[in-house]
């Protein structure tokens, strides 16, 4: 499988298996395309280009700061 859109049927069929109204689902797709366009931005670049996220220990510190 290669990188592409959601599937505009992916995003409606989980939308109403979730009972979303319609001013729900409006917005639930609107985020996932914001989120898959900004991925699909990304992943569009050659790995050179992508920006590099430093890796740190999972400390009890850093834990409690990601997920209270």
């Amino acid at each position: 499988m290669g990188v592409g859109a959601i599937p505009a049927s992916a995003i409606n069929s989980w939308a109403a298996q979730s009972g979303l109204d319609d001013v729900e689902t409006a917005t639930f797709r609107a985020c996932i395309r914001a989120m898959d366009g900004a991925y699909l931005e990304y992943a569009s670049k050659p790995e050179s280009e992508r920006k590099k996220v430093e890796s740190r220990p999972l400390s009890g510190e850093l834990f409690d700061a990601l997920f209270g």
